[in-house]
């Protein structure tokens, strides 16, 4: 399935990615200059090979997994490379100097525009060494949650959860009708949209609120996120039908694989606090 002679960057890449998610919780900090070098190296390398070797850029069309993907790099991209790929470089860049920038709006755009970048190029497949871009882009989502929870404003921070409203979760699903409309009432009243509300009920009747909940109330871990990013792979697994079954038991896999580290990490968590 993978090339032999992509085998060594698809492993490099998808462990950095890795280690950035798992630093994220910790240094977003570090997770933040990282992506900044990243993406002014990104740039910079796009930009070269654009102007000078665009022919480079074919060798992604054979590890496609989407055949309009295959199409548009052997087609109009193949003439046309430089005027697509530079305008890109252009995008890496800004999304470093936002990074640089640091203030809580910057940091939300790029990382609003890193994730679709990241989301582009993930049907590339090997070329884009997925689930590469899945796991880098959660990283970025700690890293920018991390870094607001570090530098609170007080027009922009959502206040800390009291114990009180993390019942309201679960009655969002869970309780009898009457508890469901109580709970909603008292998230509505404490200042949540009603969008977002939904959103939560939906998150419910799938079993993530117990997601929402860390997430708001700041103590996500790594093991959290492993739940909810094993959700993810195994409900995508049946889109990647159309790239060849194997590429649907290759996702199914990895998304079994982390939902069990993703327990047996739980499990170990829950048992060394009751041993306290």
């Amino acid at each position: 399935m993978i090339p032999r002679e992509y085998l060594v960057p698809y492993l490099a890449s998808n462990a950095i990615a890795l280690a950035l998610l798992g630093t994220s919780f910790r240094k977003p900090t570090w997770v933040r200059w990282a992506t900044i070098a990243i993406f002014v190296w990104a740039a910079g390398t796009n930009a070269r090979l654009a102007l000078t070797y665009p022919l480079e850029y074919q060798g992604f069309g054979e590890l496609a997994v989407l055949s309009p993907y295959r199409s548009f790099i052997y087609g109009w991209f193949r003439d046309h490379t430089a005027w697509l790929v530079v305008p890109i470089a252009v995008g890496q860049l800004t999304i470093a100097v936002l990074l640089l920038l640091n203030s809580r709006q910057s940091r939300r755009l790029a990382v609003g525009g890193a994730i679709l970048f990241l989301l582009a190029i993930a049907p590339l497949g090997v070329g884009s060494a997925f689930p590469f871009s899945l796991t880098y882009g959660l990283a970025l989502l700690v890293m920018a949650r991390r870094l607001d929870h570090a530098s609170p404003t007080p027009t922009e921070y959502p206040r800390s959860l009291p114990s009180d409203e993390l019942v309201c979760f679960p009655l969002l699903d869970s309780g009898s009708a009457e508890d469901q409309r109580a709970a909603y009432d008292e998230l509505r009243a404490r200042g949540y949209a009603p969008w977002l509300v939904r959103l939560l009920r939906r998150l419910a009747r799938i079993g993530l609120w117990y997601q929402v909940v860390a997430w708001e109330w700041g103590s996500l871990g790594l093991f959290d996120v492993l739940l909810g990013y094993s959700v993810l792979l195994m409900v995508a697994a049946p889109f990647f039908a159309l790239a060849g079954i194997e590429w649907v038991a290759a996702v199914l896999g990895a998304g079994v694989t982390v939902l069990l580290i993703a327990a047996l990490g739980l499990r170990l968590r829950r048992s060394s606090i009751s041993d306290r």
